[in-house]
C-alpha cells in the first residue's frame, strides 16, 4: 500500500472532490485488486469525479490538483505518469485499448470502459461519414435548384448555399454559427433543397434537438421560415412540421441501456437534423451515429462557442477545433465548383483533415443587435478589456458591481419591478408569455448567495414584500415555472416554462404552457415534474432561449466554472440588450479562462488525419 496514495485521498476526499459514488467505485476497484493498492483507488475516485464534470476521461499528465483548504486554495501534488502507470498497468480492473475491464488505459489518459467505447465508436463513425460521398441527392440539378432558395449577390459566397450544397455531397454536414447568423434559415432552405434533389423517390426527413424547449423552438423557427419559403406543395409535403428531443428520438428511456433504434435496428430517416448540438453530451451523440443508418445524411447544427453539455464530452468543440475552418480538400473544391460553377472561400491550404470538407461556418450576420455582437465577439476571443469597455459604454450595454450578498435584494427590487411591471399586469395568458419572454436574470452558479436559488428566493420575497404576490403558499398566481424534468406522458419537457394562472370561474390555480402548436395548456400543478421558479434562471438552463434583455449576475469570488463560454452564452441569450452585475477582475479571469474538457477524441481524429493523409500521399 502506498501511504502518499491514500493520503492523497484522505485530503482529496476532505476537500470534497469525490461524492459518495466516487468513493464506493474507488473502493469497489481496490477490493477488485485484493486491496494492494491505493493508487488504483486513487486514480478511479478522480476517473469517476472528471466524469461527473463533463470529462471523458482523466489526464494522467497533470501535474497537481487544485482544492479548496481550511486556509484557502491550495493544488496538491498528484504522481507522475510512470508513477501512475506502475499503480495501473499490472491491476486486474484495468486494461488496454479493447479490453473489456472496468477501466481503460490508452496512453496517458485513463477512461471509464464506457466512455472509451463511446469516443472510439464516435471517432470511428464520424470519421467514415466525413471520407465518404453521398449518393442520395442529385449533385448535377444543384445549380438549377439553387437559386430558387439562395440569392446570387454577386460578391462573396453565401455560406448558406455552401452548407445546402455539403448537405447534398457528403453524408455529414455539421453547421455552426454564432447568433443571428442565420443556422435556422439555412436549415429550412437545406430541407428544401434536399427534397427537390432526392428526386421523385423523396425523402423522410427528421429534426431532433436535446430538450423539449429547444425542439419546440427549432419547430417553431423552421415553420416561420418555410412559410416565406415558395416552393412545390409536392415538395412541402415532404418537409417536417414537428421536431422531438433526441432521447424520444431514438427510444431512451431511463428503464432501458439500450436505445430502441441502433445498428441492427437503424432510425427510419433519410436526412436528420440535430440542432443544439454544442449541448449534447458524446456518448448520447454516440448514440445518435449509431442509429443512423449509412444512407442517412446527418446534419448537425449548433455554436461552437457555447457552453457544452453537462454530461461528459463537448464533441461539437472537439471536432471543429481540430479540423480546419475553410480549408477544404482539393477534390472537394474540385467538386463544388463543376457543380456550381463557384469557388469555395478560403485559401487552397494544401492537405487538409477529413472532416474539414464537412464543416460550415456561418459568419454574416443578420439580425443581431451590432453591440451585443461586438461584446459577444470580444468575450469570444479572450479580449477582457475590449469586453469591459463596451460595457461601460453608453447604449445597449451596461456594467455595475455586483453588491455584496446582503444588497442584492435591495438593487435588484427597482429593475425587478420595472423589467417585470407589463408581465404582472397582463391580463391573458398569452400576454403573461408574451411579456415574461422579454427579460431574464441569468446566473452563473445555481447555489450560493449569487446563485439562482437565492435568487429567485429573494424576489419572491421582494414581490411579496411589495404586495405584488402572495406567497404564503407555495403555489401563488403569476408564479413562473421551469421544467427540469421530461415527462413524455405530459409532454412536458426540460427548459418548458409554464406560469400560474387563477382560473376566474372556480378560483383553481393552474399553470399553464404554450405548446409546440401555439395552444395553451393547462396543469394541475400536483400533476407537474419536477420544476422550479424561473424569475431567474443558470446561464447553463437558458440555452436554447432567447430574451429581449438579460441581467448577468456574476459572483463576487473567482471559481474555475467562471469561463468565457458561460459569459458568450449568457450574453448570446438577449436580443437587444445586456446588463452585467460583476466584479471587473472577475469578469476578466472569467473572460480568459476556456473551458477545458478532458478527453482523446482531438487527438484521435488528428491521428486519424494524419493516417489517412499519408495512406493519400
Amino acid at each position: 500500500m502506498n501511504d502518499t496514495h491514500a493520503a492523497l485521498f484522505d485530503r482529496l476526499e476532505h476537500a470534497g472532490r469525490f461524492s459518495l459514488f466516487d468513493r464506493e467505485f474507488a473502493d469497489l476497484m481496490l477490493r477488485m485488486c485484493g486491496g494492494r493498492d491505493d493508487g488504483v483507488r486513487l486514480a478511479a475516485a478522480l476517473t469517476s469525479a472528471a466524469s461527473r464534470s463533463g470529462h471523458i476521461c482523466l489526464d494522467l499528465r497533470q501535474d497537481n490538483l487544485a482544492v479548496e483548504g481550511e486556509d484557502g486554495p491550495a493544488e496538491l501534488p498528484l504522481p507522475s505518469v510512470d508513477e501512475w502507470k506502475s499503480s495501473l498497468e499490472s491491476a486486474d480492473v484495468v486494461g488496454g485499448p479493447g479490453e473489456y475491464k472496468p477501466l481503460i488505459l490508452d496512453g496517458h489518459r485513463l477512461y471509464l470502459q464506457r466512455y472509451w467505447e463511446c469516443e472510439n465508436r464516435f471517432c470511428r463513425a464520424i470519421l467514415e461519414r466525413a471520407r465518404r460521398r453521398n449518393s442520395r441527392f442529385d449533385l448535377s440539378a444543384f445549380n438549377k435548384t439553387a437559386p430558387r432558395y439562395f440569392s446570387d449577390s454577386g460578391g462573396e459566397i453565401d455560406r448558406q448555399m455552401v452548407a445546402a450544397w455539403t448537405a447534398a455531397a457528403k453524408p455529414l454536414c455539421i453547421i455552426t454559427g454564432g447568433p443571428g447568423t442565420g443556422k435556422t434559415t439555412t436549415v429550412a432552405r437545406l430541407l428544401a433543397v434536399c427534397a427537390e434533389l432526392a428526386g421523385s423517390g423523396g425523402v423522410k426527413i427528421a429534426l431532433a434537438a436535446p430538450t423539449g424547449k429547444a425542439a419546440a423552438r427549432m419547430e417553431e423557427a423552421l415553420s416561420t421560415t418555410l412559410e416565406s419559403i415558395d416552393m412545390p406543395p409536392r415538395l412541402r409535403a415532404m418537409l417536417p412540421t414537428r421536431s422531438s428531443t433526441i432521447h424520444r428520438l431514438i427510444g431512451m428511456t431511463p428503464r432501458s441501456s439500450r436505445p430502441a433504434y441502433h445498428r441492427e435496428n437503424p432510425l427510419p430517416a433519410d436526412l436528420l437534423v440535430i440542432d443544439e448540438a454544442s449541448m449534447v453530451d458524446l456518448p448520447l451523440m454516440t448514440n445518435v451515429i449509431d442509429a443512423v443508418p449509412q444512407t442517412c445524411t446527418l446534419v448537425i447544427v449548433g455554436d461552437r462557442h457555447q457552453l457544452s453539455s453537462v454530461e461528459p464530452g463537448a464533441f461539437l468543440g472537439d471536432i471543429c477545433d481540430r479540423a480546419a475552418i475553410d480549408a477544404w480538400s482539393e477534390d472537394h473544391r474540385t467538386l463544388f465548383e463543376q457543380t456550381t460553377g463557384k469557388r469555395l472561400p478560403g485559401d487552397d491550404a494544401g492537405p487538409t483533415h477529413p472532416l474539414s470538407d464537412c464543416i460550415v461556418e456561418l459568419k454574416k450576420v443578420y439580425r443581431y443587435n451590432s453591440e451585443l455582437a461586438g461584446l459577444a465577439s470580444a468575450v469570444n476571443s479572450g479580449d477582457a478589456v475590449e469586453a469591459l469597455g463596451r460595457l461601460d459604454s453608453a447604449g445597449g450595454l451596461k456594467r455595475r458591481d455586483v453588491p455584496a450578498p446582503r444588497r442584492l435584494i435591495e438593487a435588484l427590487g427597482p429593475v425587478i419591478l420595472d423589467r417585470y411591471r407589463d408581465f404582472f399586469a397582463a391580463a391573458e395568458p398569452r400576454q403573461l408569455f408574451e411579456a415574461f419572454r422579454r427579460f431574464r436574470i441569468l446566473c452563473a452558479r445555481r447555489t450560493g448567495p449569487y446563485g439562482a436559488e437565492s435568487v429567485n428566493a429573494a424576489i419572491e420575497h421582494l414581490l411579496a414584500r411589495r404586495g405584488v404576490v402572495d406567497t404564503s403558499a407555495a403555489w401563488y398566481e403569476r408564479r413562473p415555472i421551469l421544467v427540469t424534468q421530461n415527462d413524455y406522458g405530459l409532454k412536458l419537457f426540460n427548459g418548458d416554462i409554464g406560469i400560474t394562472t387563477r382560473s376566474s370561474d372556480t378560483g383553481e390555480l393552474r399553470v399553464k404552457f404554450i405548446g409546440a402548436d401555439n395552444t395553451l395548456r393547462s396543469f394541475h400543478p400536483a400533476a407537474l415534474p419536477a420544476h422550479e421558479t424561473a424569475f431567474a434562471m443558470t446561464i447553463h438552463k437558458s440555452q436554447g432561449s432567447e430574451f429581449d434583455r438579460v441581467l448577468l449576475l456574476m459572483p463576487n469570488d473567482d471559481s474555475p466554472l467562471l469561463t468565457r463560454e458561460l459569459l458568450y452564452t449568457g450574453i448570446t441569450r438577449a436580443k437587444s440588450g445586456v446588463e452585467v452585475w460583476c466584479n471587473g477582475e472577475i469578469f476578466r479571469m472569467a473572460a480568459e479562462r476556456r473551458t477545458v474538457r478532458t478527453s482523446g477524441l482531438r487527438e484521435r481524429l488528428l491521428t486519424a488525419g494524419k493516417e489517412q493523409r499519408l495512406h493519400e500521399d
